[in-house]
């Protein structure tokens, strides 16, 4: 058996190295990779003994967990795709209200509603009008529909708003935390 040699990492964790493996890149247990010495500085590292590898405690600054960047990762993956999914069926609801007006439509209403008055009636809505004024007019359902819509293009507004900053978050919070790649072969 070949003599094996303790490279030691950033995060304190040793890992013994064989002789061939000098010049090249190995992998620690935090996910950084350690640039093996070459074999003339390889052989002025301490020798390992019979354990292969030595793990120190895990210290507070050590990269995040990969079980809970993948948790992380896959709310945010959820939050975004319920929020774009809550602003599509928003948006569909808004689409399904109809207004209709103009001061067309609202004249021909006025003038049906007027001719099936009675005289008298007509005396009362006008002495009505005339003493205590046309006071506050009610909503039609032109005006309720228009303001439902309003009030719906708002919301899809900024749960789309709120579905892509989820988005971009946890693609950002993903590229942060994502382990280094493996590399193989001599340093140059």
């Amino acid at each position: 058996m070949s003599a094996r040699y303790l490279v030691t990492c950033r995060c304190g964790t040793s890992i013994a190295v064989s002789p061939g493996q000098a010049g090249q890149e190995v992998p620690c247990t935090c996910g950084q990779w350690i640039a093996i010495p070459l074999l003339r500085e390889l052989r002025s590292q301490p020798q390992a003994s019979d354990s292969i590898q030595t793990r120190p405690e895990r210290s507070q600054s050590a990269a995040p967990d990969s079980s809970l960047r993948n948790r992380v990762v896959y709310a945010g993956m959820l939050v975004t795709i319920f929020a774009l999914l809550f602003g599509g069926i928003l948006i569909y609801a808004r689409s399904q209200i109809v207004v209709e007006w103009s001061q067309e439509l609202q004249s021909k209403a006025d003038s049906t509603i007027i001719d099936q008055m009675n005289a008298d009636e007509m005396f009362q809505a006008w002495h009505a009008m005339h003493t205590q004024g046309l006071g506050e007019k009610a909503p039609t359902p032109s005006m309720i529909n228009r303001n439902n819509r309003a009030i719906l293009g708002k919301m899809a507004a900024w749960t789309l708003a709120f579905g892509a900053l989820a988005a971009a978050g946890t693609a950002g919070f993903s590229a942060a935390t994502r382990p280094s790649t493996p590399r193989s072969g001599p340093i140059r």
